[in-house]
């Protein structure tokens, strides 16, 4: 990946002169070709559906890793179909009910709600008087 910084200046000129046609430049690097050998369309279209290779791409990105490659591809040619895996969304106020019981924070999350953001001041007065009381017990 070093030597892409190298380059990286080049590529990016090339692709958004704006005097030429909408171009990409599909780079990668031997380590990163070496990690896709053998794997077919299917195997790439499975592998950048894959949520926990995306967070270690995301934690890692410019490590030369199957990923990356994959990643590369679908960037750069967008016209390629990717495959979408349907969830049913969670509501989000039930994420952060699960959550906050999880932490046992239900008492303080129930003392934000009631003040909101109109009372901050007494929010802050009741939270510290909450967080008190529980030193002196």
């Amino acid at each position: 990946m070093a030597e892409f910084k190298n380059h990286e200046e080049q590529i990016f000129e090339i692709e958004e002169d704006p005097h030429f046609y909408k171009k990409y430049v599909l780079y990668y690097s031997d380590t990163e070709m070496e990690a896709i050998k053998g794997l077919d369309f299917a195997n790439l279209n499975k592998l950048i559906s894959d949520k926990t290779q995306f967070d270690i791409y995301k934690n890692e990105p410019t490590a030369a890793t199957k990923y990356s490659a994959a990643a590369k591809i679908f960037i750069k040619l967008p016209f390629l179909a990717l495959q979408i895996n349907k969830v049913e969304l969670v509501p989000l106020r039930l994420q952060i009910g699960e959550a906050v019981a999880e932490a046992d924070l239900t008492k303080t999350y129930e003392t934000i709600q009631k003040h909101g953001q109109i009372n901050i001041e007494d929010l802050i007065k009741e939270l510290i008087t909450d967080e008190l009381a529980n030193f002196q017990n």
